[in-house]
């Protein structure tokens, strides 16, 4: 709201003589000055109080109203300063000649209003002065202690005023009366404050007749001076300016003036002006020459707002007695716009808006207006707004004074939009599929332009905010989608990566015939049936050795499936019943325990089973043993742990494979005796079940069905008897196309990818697996591959839900095969970089990649070495920079091209600044010592996804650990530091310390790792960093941390006892939930450094113990895949990837070597 334009009560002094305002005569007669001082308020009422006088030293810890003036500048002798008298009803004096001030002090309670004539009147007579000052002025000063509300306490309120020194008036004529002196226009000085360019102030000032209007020559001495009240310093109450400020001052001729000559008086102490009319001539002239104008420019003021005097002073006019002019200035306070907030901004578009509130804090002003809204907001402190696009909000303030005084404050609203899904299928594509066709869909809450981009191509078009897209992909690479947005502070962006898989085969040993194998999608363990001990195995999924005691069910079982959250196996036996099994986790052991819920008994034999979406239904064919009258099954849940039959549906002969469409609104079962398929619908009318269509003319022995292509409009059914694989629409009815496929051999099982674009199909003739693409429907499916070699015999086969791993079981052999669907291989051998590499970084661009070892890690045996090592990923080269220093840790600039990469090294309290053109250091950025003094050294550096701010975690000699937060204009390189937070205090000398940061910036994370304390510090609505009061502690041993592309998931690699895990944090509630491993695991993982694909589905951890990488599933942290160079690598430690996920470099430690993973195809 409105502030008063007068920041502060203030008292203003005159020293006046009668009919000569601020004028003091140069006499040696007492009795010619009769002289007052007089004492006004501008603001309210002010208090006087007696008090005890003191010297004025002293009157800060006296007690009363003690006010002291000032006459030094008068130049009094000691004598003149003693002989003066000082006298004022209800007031006492007491003269102070070793200082020339006047004390004085009320003899009781006063109080003085600022009311027109309400003043204070102290007369001052017998001033004689025998040696006055050369100036024609002089700057007085009155202290003020304790005057309520201007001075309070010890502090005293310091005023200046001027008076003018000239000699005493006698017979002559007053000048006044025939020329008057007066401002032309404003008197208004507006005051400089810190924030914006100082104010260059103007005033103009003229003569033009008097009331007694007369022609006045100009003698040869007439001269008139301008001058003002000056002050040493702020807060300056009733001066104008400093001496030094007021040399720059200009006074220049105006209309009429041409023939006065201007001069500034060399006094730096009181600067003044000469203004000397023509000898002679007129002063001023008559007519059009009546008037005589001067400028007065470049004023320029910090003090305080109130009153000053401008004084133009005259002498030797022939006739008329010395004098001066006194015009009124106003020193009006500048209008100031302190604080101008969006909140919150980044906002998020919401239906095509987004709500945000604008506020402000604003001093000295009348009228306030919001750009570009054109809106008045005065009488406001903050607005509600909606905004569909980022803008530029701007605020003016116009002060009083009139528009000089306006000032403007700007504050960019950053309007995100929500990218609310991006989404592709497929996203994995067989290598020898390419090109393939690719559906991108994505729904974008924004008002702006939208791009889909291939990262890989660097290529982008126009698409709209919501919408599907069909494009022909020729190559693996990431693609995004990217709102347009000129905010720099936050990347906004979503990826997909389309990558593409090969295929690689193993065998695993079992004692048993496991018949089908199918994975859990959510944990560490395969479920085997194991029909000759009526049993199913749960097995590691890592090692294929036990990870849980059989599951005993009295009879052997036919077909498994594991419901898609976990939590549920259900399995189908020769007694003709349902087992539903349960499946919990113990956090505290980090063991999972199975056990039967619930057995329903069917009442025929179950051939294969198939479950609806969340666990509602499962599907059972099922056959009469008599006539092989085949059935549908549909058991539905009626509780967690129970499920009963609810509908028989007879359906052709020796019913078989069976499966359901990606919505769970349709069955399809294989009728094998039939040669047909029958077609089965949900009806929510009736809540029950019914049979649609049945496709017929299926020869061949249809055994095994599932649905292909992403929108389930594909059956593939496999024949047994003639080899074929037959495609066919999910609706036939006897005239729709149809495509067989010759498989040769016998086929006997197929299973389908998640994304329905591949199929695998078993051999039972040739122990082989074929690779259908099935993605595009009737017509265009085709063998990709033919022969894949497994386990003899081979019979049930499934995939993991996460398409990584396809599990092909024999029904002979005590063995299974799997079949891994890789996305990264390993390319050529590893190249040397030095000794004991524990860190790499990989540029962009993915030129460089920057290995180093970290001066925090001591190896013993003077295996550290310093420098950086510089890999060439064009040439395979290897460079050393740096070569003295003992790096620390490291990070490239993000934006493209790389230019600037970022090092801190041991016992170098700065941040080198590395040139990309040679990696020599070409700036140091200062790490500034602690409050207490100490100097402060780097331990870990991170940089934003938008190379905006960059993180830096510090440690003084006592063990004090900070963050400090950079804002960078790598461009320009320059760096401020913008948040800087002591976080806590370890003496241990080994204590590592771990940093992350998420990619928009606005969180970082500082993990103890010695106490386990995490610290987390985020930046506010408005844009402010702050540390929050949030207390979280790790209980095992941190090994690494990284956040998700998403910035909503922060994952930290731990290890205790052998008991590999992770601790996951959800960055926007702060919960943390915590994952281990199986305890068989800690024999086998030692997991080391963590880096995450830019889609943020897997994660990719070194390992220390099998000489390469593990890639983890980021959602149930499953290790899908291992890629070992087996020799020639020992100890991964460091990891990196690059942005696209086109490749992966990681080091190894005890073999000084740094190993790179190509993306499949690219």
């Amino acid at each position: 709201m409105k502030d008063s334009q007068i920041s502060s009560p203030q008292l203003s002094y005159a020293i006046n003589n009668p009919g000569a305002p601020n004028t003091i005569y140069i006499t040696d007669d007492p009795t010619v000055n009769k002289l007052s001082l007089l004492i006004t308020l501008n603001l309210g009422v002010a208090t006087f109080v007696p008090g005890t006088l003191v010297p004025k030293i002293d009157a800060p810890d006296s007690s009363g109203s003690l006010l002291y003036l000032d006459l030094k500048a008068l130049q009094l002798s000691a004598t003149e300063f003693n002989n003066l008298e000082v006298a004022a009803t209800d007031w006492t004096f007491k003269l102070y000649p070793d200082t020339f001030t006047v004390g004085m002090t009320p003899t009781r309670s006063l109080s003085l209003g600022s009311g027109v004539g309400d003043q204070f009147s102290i007369t001052i007579n017998n001033l004689v002065m025998e040696n006055p000052p050369s100036s024609p002025s002089a700057s007085l000063n009155v202290t003020a202690f304790r005057v309520d509300p201007v001075a309070t306490g010890k502090l005293p309120q310091v005023s200046f005023f001027k008076v003018l020194l000239q000699e005493a008036p006698s017979n002559k004529k007053n000048l006044p009366d025939a020329i008057v002196c007066d401002l032309n226009g404003s008197g208004n000085i507006f005051n400089s404050i810190d924030g914006y360019e100082p104010v260059s102030n103007q005033v103009s000032f003229l003569f033009k007749p008097g009331n007694k209007a007369a022609n006045v020559l100009a003698g040869p001495d007439t001269v008139f001076t301008v001058s003002f009240v000056y002050a040493d310093a702020w807060p300056g109450y009733g001066a104008l300016t400093t001496p030094d400020t007021a040399l720059n001052i200009e006074v220049r001729q105006g209309q009429n003036a041409e023939d006065w000559a201007v001069s500034q008086d060399p006094d730096a102490q009181n600067p003044s002006w000469n203004l000397v009319p023509k000898a002679g001539a007129p002063i001023i002239g008559e007519g059009v020459k009546s008037v005589v104008q001067f400028e007065v420019q470049k004023i320029v003021t910090t003090f305080e707002p109130g009153p000053t005097l401008m004084f133009v002073q005259y002498s030797h006019v022939p006739g008329y007695n010395d004098g001066s002019y006194y015009l009124v200035l106003n020193k009006i306070p500048h209008v100031d716009i302190n604080e101008l907030t969006v909140t919150p901004n980044p906002s998020t578009v919401k239906n095509g808006k987004a709500q945000v509130t604008v506020s402000w804090k604003v001093q000295h002003y009348v009228l306030l207006t919001l750009m570009p809204f054109y809106k008045d907001v005065t009488n406001m402190d903050s607005i509600d707004l909606d905004l569909e696009t980022s803008l530029d909000i701007t605020l003016v303030a116009n002060g009083p004074g009139g528009a000089t005084n306006t000032v403007m404050k700007t504050v960019s609203a950053n309007v995100l939009p929500e990218i609310n899904s991006f989404n592709a299928t497929p996203t994995n594509i067989y290598k020898k599929d390419f090109p393939h066709m690719v559906k991108f869909y994505w729904d974008v809450d924004t008002n702006e332009t939208v791009y889909l981009v291939n990262v890989s191509e660097n290529t982008k078009e126009v698409v709209d905010r919501t919408g599907t897209l069909y494009k022909d992909v020729s190559q693996a690479g990431m693609w995004s989608i990217v709102p347009k947005n000129d905010s720099n502070m936050f990347q906004l962006r979503r990826n997909v990566l389309i990558e593409a898989f090969d295929q690689q085969h193993k065998d695993a040993n079992l004692n048993y015939v496991p018949r089908k194998i199918v994975a859990s999608p959510t944990a560490q363990f395969l479920a085997a049936m194991d029909p000759a001990s009526k049993s199913i195995q749960i097995i590691n999924s890592l090692t294929y050795d036990s990870y849980a005691p059989a599951i005993q069910l009295g009879a052997a079982p036919i077909d498994l499936i594991f419901s898609e959250d976990g939590t549920y196996l259900f399995t189908i036996l020769e007694n003709n019943s349902l087992v539903v099994i349960g499946i919990s986790f113990d956090t505290g052991t980090s063991i999972y325990t199975f056990n039967i819920l619930n057995t329903v008994q069917l009442d025929f034999k179950p051939a294969s089973l198939a479950l609806s979406q969340q666990n509602k239904y499962v599907y059972v064919s099922a056959n009469d043993t008599g006539d092989q009258q085949g059935h549908l099954l549909v058991v539905e849940q009626l509780d967690p742990s129970t499920y009963a039959v609810k509908s028989d549906l007879p359906i052709g002969l020796n019913a078989a494979g069976i499966a359901t469409d990606p919505s769970g609104a349709m069955i399809y079962v294989c009728n094998a005796g039939s040669d047909s398929v029958s077609v089965i619908a949900y009806n929510s009318f009736d809540d029950d079940f019914s049979i649609t269509n049945t496709i017929s003319d299926i020869s061949g022995y249809p055994l095994d069905i599932v649905v292909a292509d992403p929108l389930g409009n594909t059956l593939l059914v496999v024949c047994k008897n003639n080899g074929k694989l037959l495609a066919i629409n999910h609706d036939d009815r006897g005239y729709s196309d149809r495509q067989e496929l010759d498989l040769g051999g016998t086929p006997v099982s197929i299973d389908v990818t998640y994304d329905r674009a591949y199929a695998f199909i078993t051999n039972d003739s040739t122990n082989s697996v074929s690779l259908i693409g099935c993605g595009a429907g009737v017509g265009n499916c085709k063998i990709l591959e033919q022969g894949i070699p497994v386990v003899a015999h081979p019979d049930g086969i499934s995939l993991s839900m996460d398409d990584t791993m396809v599990f092909v079981a024999s029904n002979s052999e005590q063995k299974f095969t799997i079949i891994n669907l890789v996305n990264y291989q390993l390319k050529g051998n590893p190249t040397d970089v030095g000794k004991s590499p524990t860190g790499v970084i990989v540029s962009n661009d993915n030129k460089y990649a920057v290995t180093w070892h970290s001066a925090l890690i001591s190896m013993g045996n003077d295996s550290d070495v310093p420098g950086l090592y510089i890999y060439n990923t064009l040439t395979g080269t290897v460079t050393l920079a740096m070569k003295d220093t003992e790096v620390i840790d490291a990070v490239f600039s993000q934006a493209l091209p790389v230019t600037k990469m970022f090092m801190v090294s041991k016992s170098n309290n700065s941040i080198d600044v590395l040139s990309t053109s040679d990696f020599t250091s070409e700036l140091k950025i200062p790490i500034p010592d602690a409050t207490s003094g100490e100097k402060r050294y780097p331990n870990a550096i991170s940089i934003s996804a938008s190379g905006q701010n960059m993180y830096v975690v510090t440690k003084d000699s006592k063990g004090n650990y900070s963050m400090l937060i950079y804002s960078c204009d790598i461009g320009s390189n320059v760096y401020k530091v913008i948040f800087d937070q002591e976080l806590f205090n370890s003496t241990v000398k080994s204590n590592l310390v771990l940093l992350a940061n998420s990619p928009s910036g606005n969180h970082a994370f500082v993990l103890d790792v010695f106490s386990g304390n995490l610290y987390t510090v985020k930046r506010d609505a408005g844009g402010t960093f702050e540390l929050l009061n949030k207390d979280i502690t790790i209980s095992s041993i941190a090994k690494s941390m990284i956040c998700s592309p998403s910035n909503n998931t922060l994952y930290i690699l731990t290890q205790i006892n052998l008991k590999t895990g992770f601790t996951i944090l959800d960055i926007e509630t702060m919960e943390v939930r915590n994952y281990t491993y199986p305890v068989s695991y800690g024999q086998i993982l030692n997991l080391q450094r963590l880096a995450i694909s830019p889609d943020g589905s897997r994660l990719f951890a070194t390992d220390a113990d099998m000489t390469g990488v593990r890639i983890i599933n980021a959602t149930n942290l499953r290790i899908v895949q291992t890629l070992s160079y087996e020799s020639n690598i020992r100890y991964p430690m460091g990891i990196a990837m690059v942005p696209d996920a086109s490749a992966i470099y990681f080091t190894g430690m005890n073999s000084g070597n740094i190993a790179q993973l190509k993306q499949i195809n690219s």
